[in-house]
């Protein structure tokens, strides 16, 4: 690819139920003249027809097999890439985001310009934050540091050859299917990086506690589930596993031992207050590191405390998985970028 010219830019949409989030997707999309699929995943909203009306392409998934986000970009991508074979980068959005009219120019010159990335993501940030701290903890959890990344999210764009050559999104997966593609693609010798340019504005319409729950849970089983593709050398997912399992697992477990035992070894009372003050010192540590990227301080500890909270709904997942809950062919047709307030380091290079 010359570095002298842009390279060929095209967009697969994917969407299920979206109602008014998909048609501000795709009119942004459609107002900047680039080639774009929509690919469905069996709604009953009218978004085909609502697609069929702004885009001349819309591939519907077939729902006799099972629907996914990984499935739903994979065929978005061999779709398009089929009928457009000269496509040089493929930039995948969810139908509850709108691209920003600079981005698509932006990483295509970004692109051209340094061959070495293959995946790239720019600043992607919540359209109202403050209708829940729900949403409130979306723009949070968007606000990650710009620099070499160890996944990027469901909104990026690649390289076609690259994400064709890494074998595209593994579709068996029903969550963590970004951070598992990531990999492929650093194994070809490739980066993954973030860059200080907006992206894409974010819809999660997240208003109850009953929305959050299964994310935060979905997370733990994504983690377990990419960890295990990697035969558990991948660290960001190894990483969840451990701090869920430590937090939810075994500071409640000294902390009920110590509360029990008191009965016969008052000392012991002393091991709940051990773990009751390790409890308080991961909120504050949580919030003090979000503080200090211009998070507003009450801000920052309701972050610091949902992730907290998220460590258990993440057990919860992880058992899921190694229970094989979900043996029987698994439908993850919530294709709205996840938002788990995961604590997590990011490299920065």
């Amino acid at each position: 690819m010359s570095r002298d010219r842009k390279p060929s830019v095209g967009v697969v949409v994917i969407g299920r139920n979206e109602g008014d989030r998909l048609g501000r997707c795709l009119d942004a999309i459609g107002a900047g003249g680039v080639p774009a699929l929509y690919v469905d995943s069996a709604s009953t909203d009218g978004s085909v027809e609502l697609a069929r009306d702004r885009l001349t392409r819309v591939h519907e998934l077939d729902d006799r097999r099972p629907l996914s986000a990984a499935r739903a970009r994979n065929e978005g991508f061999e779709a398009l890439t089929r009928e457009l074979p000269a496509l040089e980068i493929v930039q995948f959005v969810d139908g509850d985001c709108v691209l920003n009219p600079e981005w698509l120019g932006v990483a295509a010159q970004t692109m051209a310009d340094d061959p070495s990335i293959y995946a790239l993501a720019g600043v992607l940030r919540e359209d109202d934050p403050n209708r829940s701290v729900y949403n409130r903890l979306c723009d949070m959890e968007w606000a990650v540091p710009p620099g070499e990344a160890e996944h990027c999210g469901g909104i990026f764009a690649c390289r076609a050859p690259a994400f064709r050559e890494a074998g595209g999104f593994d579709p068996s997966l029903v969550a963590g299917e970004e951070p598992d593609l990531c990999r492929r693609l650093k194994s070809l010798g490739g980066r993954v990086v973030r860059i200080d340019a907006p992206m894409a504005t974010h819809d999660a319409a997240m208003t109850s506690f009953a929305q959050w729950w299964p994310r935060a849970v979905r997370s733990g089983y994504g983690a377990a589930a990419v960890a295990a593709r990697s035969n558990w050398r991948n660290p960001t997912p190894r990483r969840t596993i451990l701090s869920a399992l430590f937090w939810a697992v075994a500071v409640p477990t000294v902390a009920a031992a110590g509360a029990v035992s008191a009965v016969w070894i008052p000392w012991s009372l002393g091991l709940t207050g051990l773990a009751i003050l390790a409890v308080l010192g991961i909120l504050l540590r949580i919030a003090w590191r979000k503080a200090r990227t211009g998070v507003p301080v009450k801000h920052a500890i309701l972050y610091a405390a949902f992730c907290v909270l998220a460590k258990p709904a993440q057990t919860i997942g992880l058992l899921r998985w190694v229970r094989k809950d979900l043996r029987r062919p698994a439908s993850n047709v919530e294709h709205g970028a996840a938002c788990e307030p995961i604590e997590q380091p990011h490299r920065v290079r």
